[in-house]
């Protein structure tokens, strides 16, 4: 009883022609997370921030490129496997072939309202799985169908132009549970024990007319003959089969469809033959597989039809690879995101970091197959409490949510929660998005080499598990056996790594040329502070009672190389901002330009190169006293040196001091005073609070 009734198959067709491309959802979401780490490195001069944020950039352009070839190369086949009853899901084979280097096919067929989603990755060689749609009501059932090439990443879908063809089969209707007793009567016309009854075989005799009786049926030639109507009666052999008619069913259509589809196929397991008779259509008596095909075709497409129900939410499923996806694409997700997490470890606080590691162990046991048993996922109650708990906990060490550290922490702290309940696809493609914004939040704390070469790694790490929450991959974790050592799941995991780095590298020179030639704005479009707890330093403003908490700050303010000999100490005195306003609550700077003050220099003076990290501030600092300034900086009355604009990233020019024992500083409101004494040489000190220092 598996032979399918009549289908008209979409044929094989080479999808190559009006290409339609644009990008996905993650597509979408990928390009914000590269304009939302680009905004970051404008603001904070982020300047290696700038090569990883064009680097993904250079991804989502070459992705584009490889959906545009894989679907030059793709052709499709939808087949169905069989007719099925109404309630059932209809079993459908969709198989692809790709030349070149293979690719991905996602493929939508739709009808009745309801919507089947089938992705799967395309090696050269071919791949096909199985679907099934859902059946709702019986009669012809007519699929279009949709196919799209989709990239490596899933960022991009080429819409290929549908098939030539249509997809129709039939859906039989449903049969009655339990079978109802099937009715007693004998159809003629199948073997014979002697017997004879109505039928249409051979002739029996001649009988007075009767109303009603078919005008065929009179022999006419007794009527000219005697004058009188006489009807010819027809007989047949009476042998075991049953005849089914339609109004032997009570009910609707759809009610009697049922009954006459559950006695039918009753009668067919029995091997016993059987006659049908519907509205407009009669099947002689029978047996066999065909004729119980036949019948129930028949009755398939007995009018009236009944109507579709209208869209239903929720879309069909996929057979061979729905259980198997989060399965098989979780672990190398959770492995890249710990590669991603690591450098929290050494800077946040012990009571965030261990409760990331158990999140991410309980992701990782969750999907791990248990014989027997499974683990639940945590409550959400319990998960809203972690992340208020050390949302808490941040505020009430750091004072707040938004600076550096415990921004990064909290973030971690979100990501590990977001494993501990992810369950779809969907969750996936979003853990992907915030391991890598994740990964720009490290030139927070370090620009060096080591930095970028772990965020190149944590890059690669991500963009390979992308893949795996497309489809499954028939080489990857799910399917391959149990050996010693896992040698199966390290070789998938060492090609999903070439992969991704393939990509990152035919990424590289665009992203190359964009940090080359990309303006670098001389200010940030906003900035949220850095750091949100308050810390030693040097601010525009003092005022009284601020700060009620302070931490050490021990990040690099400048680095100076004297040319000559190291001066001592207390010759080593950095003048930063001269706060000279006070309006009975908060000191201010005074940087207005006038007069530029001169010095009178008795001693050698001392000559450096300072080179001065981004503060976003106005303000230089210089060894005291200041000789000369950088181009554009002037010196203020209170010798304090100012630029017009915030200092620039990693800032460095050439200068010269005089020591504070061997100069007499002159003001334009004290011109032309002289300095001859020994304590006019004295340096000359400004109103309080003093100048800062570092």
């Amino acid at each position: 009883m598996t032979r399918p009734a009549t289908t008209t198959p979409a044929p094989a067709s080479r999808l190559s022609a009006a290409l339609k491309l644009r990008p996905t959802g993650f597509g979408l979401a990928f390009l914000i997370l590269i304009l939302l780490t680009l905004i970051g490195c404008v603001n904070y001069g982020l300047s290696l921030g700038y090569g990883l944020t064009f680097l993904l950039g250079g991804v989502w352009v070459i992705t584009a490129a490889q959906a545009l070839r894989s679907a030059r190369s793709l052709t499709l086949t939808v087949r169905p496997s069989g007719s099925v009853h109404a309630g059932q899901d209809a079993p459908l084979t969709v198989q692809a072939q790709a030349g070149g280097s293979g690719g991905a096919l996602e493929v939508r067929l739709h009808a009745q309202g309801r919507e089947l989603r089938a992705a799967l990755h395309v090696p050269p060689e071919g791949a096909a799985l199985t679907a099934a749609f859902p059946t709702t009501v019986r009669g012809p059932l007519t699929l279009g169908v949709q196919a799209s090439a989709l990239d490596r990443l899933g960022l991009w879908r080429a819409a290929l132009p549908a098939p030539p063809a249509q997809l129709t089969l039939l859906v039989w209707p449903a049969p009655e549970r339990p079978v109802p007793p099937v009715p007693v009567r004998a159809a003629p016309g199948v073997g014979g024990d002697g017997l004879r009854g109505p039928g249409d075989e051979e002739f029996a005799g001649l009988r007075p007319y009767q109303p009603g009786d078919s005008p065929r049926q009179v022999s006419w030639r007794h009527v000219a003959r005697t004058g009188q109507l006489l009807t010819r009666e027809t007989d047949a052999a009476r042998g075991q089969a049953t005849d089914l008619h339609w109004q032997d069913a009570p009910g609707d259509p759809e009610a009697r469809a049922s009954r006459l589809s559950a006695w039918a196929q009753h009668l067919a397991a029995l091997g016993t033959p059987f006659a049908l008779t519907l509205p407009g259509t009669h099947l002689k008596a029978a047996a066999g597989e065909a004729h119980l095909h036949a019948a129930l075709n028949a009755l398939a497409t007995v009018d009236p039809l009944p109507t579709a129900p209208g869209p239903q939410r929720g879309a069909a499923r996929l057979v061979s690879h729905a259980a198997t996806l989060v399965t098989q694409a979780t672990p190398p997700t959770l492995l890249a995101l710990a590669v991603t997490l690591a450098p929290g470890a050494l800077r946040h606080p012990v009571w965030i970091t261990l409760p990331i590691i158990l999140l991410l162990a309980h992701a990782l046991a969750r999907v791990q197959p248990r014989p027997g048993r499974t683990l639940d996922p945590l409550p959400v109650w319990l998960l809203a409490l972690l992340a208020v708990g050390g949302a808490a906990a941040l505020i009430a060490t750091q004072g707040t949510l938004l600076g550096r550290d415990a921004g990064t922490a909290f973030l971690g702290l979100l990501i590990a929660l977001k494993t501990a309940e992810s369950r779809s696809p969907r969750d996936g493609r979003i853990l992907i998005l915030l391991g890598l914004f994740m990964t720009s939040t490290h030139y927070f704390y370090s620009q060096g080499p080591l930095a970028a070469l772990h965020t190149l790694i944590s890059a690669a790490f991500l963009l390979a598990a992308a893949p795996a929450w497309i489809a499954p991959v028939a080489s990857g974790p799910a399917s391959i056996p149990a050996t010693p050592g896992g040698e199966g799941r390290r070789a998938h995991l060492r090609d999903s790594l070439l992969g991704a780095g393939r990509l990152l590298a035919l990424a590289a020179p665009l992203a190359l040329v964009l940090f080359v030639l990309f303006p670098r704005p001389a200010g940030p479009l906003w900035q949220l502070p850095v750091q949100g707890q308050a810390t030693t330093g040097l601010s525009n403003e003092i005022s009284a009672g601020e700060y009620s908490n302070l931490a050490q700050n021990s990040a690099v303010a400048f680095r100076a190389d004297f040319r000559g000999a190291l001066p001592t100490p207390d010759e080593r005195y950095w003048r930063g901002p001269v706060y000279e306003a006070y309006d009975g609550r908060t000191w201010r700077q005074v940087r207005a330009p006038g007069r530029t003050p001169s010095v009178d220099v008795t001693g050698p003076p001392l000559n450096y190169t300072l080179t001065l990290e981004p503060s976003g501030n106005p303000w230089l600092l210089a060894l005291d006293v200041p000789l000369t300034v950088p181009d554009g900086a002037f010196l203020t009355n209170a010798f304090q040196a100012v630029t017009p604009d915030p200092s620039p990233p990693a800032a460095a020019w050439n200068s010269r001091a005089a020591p504070r024992d061997w100069a007499c500083r002159r003001t334009p409101t004290d011109w032309p005073s002289t300095c001859n004494s020994p304590q006019d040489r004295t340096p000359a000190r400004s109103p309080w609070p003093p100048a800062g220092a570092t």
